[in-house]
């Protein structure tokens, strides 16, 4: 564990106050920028005119809460610097998203299902081999898990992540020269996990590649954002991680090249689908974890 954790908070006033009293850790906050910083707290808002200096030297250590939506973000932001973490500005839990990153800067250790949800959380785990039985490992998984009062048909949302993120996970192995109509069968298991709290509906896609790079999953998005319809290649990344974002409030990638790629999303719990949509979606990149 680290002991002397370094954070530069350089958010608005509003943002400032959401997270000063709940903050849990040995992190020293100070008001300036310095490249000493372990994270870097940024708002969309920031108008200091070291920001670029800011993203072109410190990129990854910024966590950048946006106002914009996801389209904006992903080629202002991402595409253009080597940014890795972003909160959208409607989170209605943003202390908790930051602690989640914090709690990895100071111990190391990647965000999984269980860190997210609460430690009596149900969680329902599943594994698949083979590319058709898709539908019925998703229909197992979601009747696993008692949902309780969501906005309708959350898990409809969970179904459309389940498809994009089973087939992207199948086509990032060794078969990925196969047709997407073709049958897969594995010789080691892709891991589903399903949880929900009082806070998220959790759902989790660990693959045992490690294929998927920052430079391809951002080429992906941007290709999703500007075509809007699929491309129908073989091999994996195609439209499935453009459609994953549009279905989830959070995306947490965790990557470790040739070993895995995990994906997990977090849709926010609410009464109201207007919420859910409305909600700018949190991104965060985690690569050799």
């Amino acid at each position: 564990m680290k002991d002397n954790m370094i954070v530069s908070n350089l958010l608005g006033d509003e943002n400032k106050k959401r997270l000063s009293l709940n903050i849990e850790g040995p992190a020293l906050l100070k008001d300036e920028y310095t490249e000493e910083s372990d994270i870097i707290l940024l708002d969309t808002s920031y108008l200091g005119k070291d920001f670029e200096q800011i993203m072109n030297k410190s990129g990854p250590k910024v966590v950048l809460i946006s106002h914009h939506e996801f389209e904006k973000v992903l080629f202002d932001y991402l595409c253009k610097y080597h940014l890795n973490h972003v909160i959208g500005q409607e989170s209605l839990v943003l202390d908790r998203e930051f602690q989640l990153h914090l709690n990895y800067k100071l111990t190391n250790t990647k965000p999984t299902v269980q860190s997210i949800l609460h430690p009596d959380s149900e969680i329902a785990e599943m594994t698949i081999r083979d590319s058709k039985h898709i539908d019925e490992t998703l229909d197992c998984l979601l009747n696993r898990i008692i949902i309780g009062p969501f906005f309708d048909s959350p898990l409809g949302y969970v179904r459309v992540l389940g498809n994009e993120l089973l087939m992207n996970a199948f086509f990032s192995s060794q078969y990925n020269n196969k047709s997407r109509c073709e049958k897969i069968e594995l010789d080691s298991d892709i891991e589903l996990r399903l949880g929900v709290d009082e806070n998220f509906l959790v759902f989790s896609v660990k693959d045992p590649f490690g294929t998927l790079s920052r430079n391809q999953l951002i080429k992906s998005l941007e290709r999703g954002f500007r075509e809007k319809t699929p491309v129908h290649k073989s091999g994996g990344a195609g439209l499935g991680l453009y459609m994953t974002l549009l279905s989830t409030n959070q995306i947490i990638i965790n990557i470790k090249e040739n070993q895995y790629t995990e994906i997990i999303c977090v849709i926010d719990r609410s009464k109201r689908i207007k919420t859910f949509k409305g909600r700018i979606t949190s991104f965060n990149l985690y690569e050799g974890v």
